[in-house]
């Protein structure tokens, strides 16, 4: 139903040079890349839309498998998660930028995708560290070379990279045989993503563009600001409330569980979780100058919980704070990696939803517990009802978007063959009443802009307006 628009509409060749071009003077990520070369053009075609589906299943499922450390199975609970998953990012993440339009599609959800499924033979190393790997050379080579196409796809990258080296740390302080792919994929990771950070195109398209209004800052230019002018960007870069709902939500019920071992009595619990909740919601209150504060009380509340219940012989629980920990702090790295880049639009924010599902799922395991398997039941049925429902308005969206596209075309049709050379179109058009459809240029009243002239190009007319 989605029909190829703004960025993708002007391309209909499959041009290598158009690659070159994106990443000496515009965009060094690998799904742009392939976005310029042949994705824009597939889009043309009926096949894209059929790809396109592979990936965006195929993240869901990864996603999974990295979380469970297994393949989903048809029950109830499995499904559950999927649905929920799902419905996570059509009502709270630009899914029709992300899951639809050709250039977000291959720049997120393609990106992602290669990203998590480099992380999978890792996931399976480490849920059995012990079993003997031999040794095989076009297993490594397979790894350098996908390691750097992950690597390549997006700049959030440095936060696998971080618990990468972190990892490899711990595996070597054990004593762990790591296997020649295990350091392969590495070094390809951190040679894709240097290939990306180091891009001219990003760059120039940085400086040009987002430069001006202090949205991009090169390390250069933030290390020659004073301390006060760093600390200011630092507070902008963290100063987002919605950064840290889901955040805060985990700490919420960590402190919850968590009081069952610090206060023995009703007494005691209740100030202690009033005190936990009031001082987050002091520092997400006033977020613009203390936001960067939030994450790293977390953490620190986290790892003393799994401290807690590790010494309390509860080591499934120790392990469920300890993931939820590492989280926030991939929550804290993604934000710290924007000190360049603020003002990130809705498509951007993919690395956020997938943390939002981790720590959701984690929360999940701690309240499992306290809850009836028939009530658990019940839940389970609800999220997929839930998503099931949303799932539903979504596609009425999609309808109503694309029979307002066609109404389009044939305006365009009936102007032109009146002769007419200044295409007027309706913007409504263009807007959809589901607000996570759209994420992208769109044509508005002023025909020399972009990109009402890709729009007057591709329809053979003069000038393309829509008011």
């Amino acid at each position: 139903m989605f029909p190829t628009q703004s960025d993708d509409f002007g391309i209909t060749s499959v041009n290598i040079n158009a690659a070159i071009h994106s990443y000496m003077h515009w965009n060094g990520r690998f799904g742009e890349l392939l976005r310029v070369w042949f994705g824009s053009p597939l889009a043309h075609t009926p096949y894209f839309a059929f790809v396109n589906a592979f990936f965006g299943v195929g993240f869901l499922y990864l996603l999974f498998v990295l979380l469970f450390g297994r393949f989903p199975i048809p029950n109830l609970a499995d499904c559950a998660t999927i649905a929920f998953m799902l419905f996570l990012f059509m009502a709270f993440r630009a899914f029709g930028a992300m899951f639809f339009w050709t250039t977000g599609a291959m720049n997120y959800l393609w990106a992602y995708s290669f990203m998590l499924l480099y992380l999978l033979p890792y996931r399976i190393f480490w849920q059995n560290p012990t079993a003997k790997s031999r040794f095989s050379l076009p297993k490594a080579l397979g790894m350098l070379i996908y390691g750097i196409i992950a690597g390549w796809s997006y700049e959030t990258g440095i936060v696998i990279i971080v618990f990468q080296f972190a990892l490899l740390a711990y595996g070597l302080w054990r004593g762990v045989r790591l296997p020649l792919w295990y350091y392969a994929g590495i070094v390809g990771f951190v040679a894709g993503w240097i290939v990306l950070f180091v891009s001219p195109g990003s760059k120039e398209r940085m400086v040009n563009h987002f430069q001006e209004s202090g949205a991009y800052m090169s390390p250069k230019d933030f290390l020659a600001m004073s301390f006060s002018g760093q600390f200011e960007r630092w507070q902008k870069v963290f100063s987002p409330r919605n950064l840290y709902t889901t955040q805060i939500i985990a700490f919420i019920v960590l402190i919850w569980v968590h009081s069952s071992y610090a206060c023995k009595t009703y007494t005691l619990k209740i100030p202690y979780i009033a005190l936990g909740i009031c001082v987050v919601a002091l520092l997400d209150i006033y977020s613009k100058t203390l936001g960067f504060l939030i994450a790293p009380l977390i953490l620190c509340f986290s790892i003393y919980t799994a401290y807690s219940f590790y010494k309390n012989q509860e080591k499934e629980k120790a392990f469920y704070a300890f993931v939820i920990a590492c989280c926030v702090f991939a929550y804290f790295l993604s934000i710290v990696a924007t000190l360049q880049y603020m003002y990130l639009p809705r498509r951007a924010e993919m690395h956020y939803a997938i943390f939002d599902i981790v720590l959701l799922v984690f929360v999940g395991k701690f309240l499992k517990d306290t809850f009836l398997q028939r009530a658990q039941e019940r839940f389970q049925k609800l999220l997929i009802i839930v998503c099931i429902c949303y799932g539903a308005y979504v596609l009425m969206a999609c309808a109503d978007m694309r029979l307002k596209w066609e109404r389009m075309l044939a305006s365009i049709a009936a102007q032109k063959a009146l002769g007419v050379t200044e295409l007027i179109v309706e913007a409504q058009t263009f807007k959809s009443y589901y607000k996570h459809y759209c994420d992208w240029g769109n044509p508005g009243e002023d025909p020399e802009k972009w990109p009402n002239t890709t729009y007057a190009r591709v329809f053979g007319v003069e000038k393309f307006i829509a008011k």
